[in-house]
């Protein structure tokens, strides 16, 4: 630190006193006199805000913040598979159980879509649990960052022939 004069030391400078009002104010702009308008643009430019994005790829159920789920929950879902599953009779005849592994995509709205056979059963299976699954009502959405997203999901379908359980 060093020790100076007094005389060396620089007077701050004084503003001004503020005798008018402070808020917004009209001021006339008259070219030259330093009063021109501000431009402020009008969104068309580059500080324009960015427009939301639009989140249309298809997630995995393992990156999700909430999971879809059907509306009821687990027992409406099985209620509903066993009011419309039918044996298929080719496979009845043949007295045939069977799995069938089906892939879906849970749509943003809730929607079942692209309804694929993932691992066939045959016997009818696959053609009666995608007639099923072309029934089934609207699901919650999975949801990521607060947004509704495109779920995949694949599940199960079991066919049990009754006389395979004596």
């Amino acid at each position: 630190m060093v020790v100076k004069p007094d005389v060396d030391v620089i007077t701050p400078v004084k503003m001004p006193d503020a005798t008018s009002a402070i808020g917004p104010v009209t001021i006339d702009a008259k070219p030259g006199t330093g009063n021109a308008p501000v431009d402020i643009p009008n969104g068309d430019g580059p500080s324009a805000p960015a427009a939301p994005t639009v989140d249309n790829s298809v997630h995995n159920t393992f990156d999700l913040q909430s999971m879809p789920e059907p509306i009821g929950g687990e027992k409406a879902w099985s209620k509903f598979l066993s009011r419309n599953l039918r044996f298929p009779e080719e496979a009845q005849s043949a007295g045939a159980s069977g799995r069938v592994i089906v892939g879906f995509i849970i749509e943003k709205d809730g929607t079942l879509s692209n309804i694929t056979i993932e691992r066939p059963a045959g016997n009818g299976f696959d053609e009666e649990a995608m007639r099923v699954l072309k029934m089934a009502k609207a699901w919650k959405p999975g949801i990521q960052n607060g947004q509704p997203v495109r779920v995949k999901f694949v599940i199960p379908i079991n066919f049990q022939n009754n006389s395979d359980s004596n």
